[in-house]
Parts: structure tokens; sequence; C-alpha cells
């Protein structure tokens, strides 16, 4: 019934009967499972790949969360720490929207991908897909 439909931001494949948005919705399930950490990190991945769902506010505070914990190999406390304090400094500066908001790269990985193997492993799979998603939109961004 779903077949042929893909997310206009991510290009997810819907999964069974669920689309993008409802597979973001069961990551609450990781949140009641106990891994605040993975959980965090997911809806940041989810937020920086869905520009137009998202505020610019909320988008420039996801990839400041996910450059930090991936580049400085953070904490998830400290990363947040560090994306708060940037936007703070940077807000005045920045773009009022995502520079993926009309420029969307090619992504190889999606909430469908992360999904897949979630519950095994929920903290490596968000680290997966964080990696993958600054990976593929490097040479989209630009700050300062």
């Amino acid at each position: 019934m779903l077949e042929g439909l893909q997310c206009e931001e991510c290009g997810a494949s819907p999964r069974g009967m669920k689309l993008c948005h409802d597979m973001f919705d069961d990551l609450l399930g990781i949140k009641y499972r106990g891994d605040g950490e993975a959980y965090r990190l997911a809806v940041a991945c989810y937020t920086f790949q869905h520009p137009r769902s998202h505020s610019s506010t909320a988008w420039w505070f996801a990839y400041f969360y996910l450059e930090a914990l991936y580049t400085q190999q953070l904490t998830s406390q400290e990363a947040r720490e560090i994306a708060h304090n940037r936007y703070e400094d940077e807000q005045s500066n920045l773009p009022t929207e995502s520079p993926l908001l009309h420029n969307t790269p090619p992504w190889t990985a999606t909430i469908s991908d992360f999904t897949s193997n979630v519950l095994e492993a929920p903290l490596d799979e968000a680290l997966k897909w964080s990696h993958a998603l600054l990976q593929d939109a490097k040479s989209y961004i630009r700050v300062g």
C-alpha cells in the first residue's frame, strides 16, 4: 500500500506500514528502555536530516551537537553543553534556515537503517547514523 513512497527529506522507504515520521515516533521506545543517550542522539540525527520539519534553532543545535559528539569524542552531556554554547555564540551569524533546506545531500543512511538494529545496540546504531549524516552533509554546510 505504501510501496513507492519515500520521505521527501531523507529518502527513507516505508517499513511495513510505517513512514519516516512513524519510525521516528517509535524512537520513544528507546527512551523508555533507559537508553537516553541513544535516544537524544537519534532525535538529533532525525532533526538534522529533516530541516523542513524542524525550526532552524533545532536544526543548528542538532548539527552542533552531532559535530561535537563525533569530532571531539565527548559524552552526550558534554556535547550538548558545547552545542548550546556554540549556538549562543554564533546565533547572530548563522543563516536563518538550515543549509540543507533547499539542497539535500544524497543520504547514505536514514531512520529506516537505524531502526533495523536499534534494539540490539541503540547507541552504536545512533553513532553510525550520526557519522554517516555528517559525512554526507559536510560539503553542504558552511558556518562563520
